[in-house]
């Protein structure tokens, strides 16, 4: 089926899904970036591994990668909400 502004992307995805969720952050969270990531994907009962910090060229951004299992599209969509309403995330892919 071809992606047209009707068509979610997402629609052809098989649950459980895993892959490397990526999240771009300001540097001064990054104290805080990783707990309240963790907290966000466990309420949503995600399954994820140990975050690991990605290389950037960035003085003012950071990355992570989180290995993430997600058993349904609902708590995949709770998850991405949740996170991006964190002040000092700019991106989650």
């Amino acid at each position: 089926m071809p992606i047209n502004e009707t068509t979610d992307p997402g629609e052809s995805l098989e649950f459980p899904v895993q892959f490397d969720l990526r999240i771009i952050y300001l540097v001064e969270a990054d104290t805080v970036v990783e707990a309240a990531t963790a907290n966000i994907l466990a309420e949503c009962g995600a399954r994820f591994s140990a975050a690991r910090r990605l290389p950037t060229d960035s003085g003012k951004y950071r990355r992570l990668a989180i290995p993430v299992t997600f058993e349904n599209r609902p708590s995949m969509h709770l998850a991405y909400a949740a996170l991006g309403k964190l002040p000092y995330i700019k991106a989650v892919m």
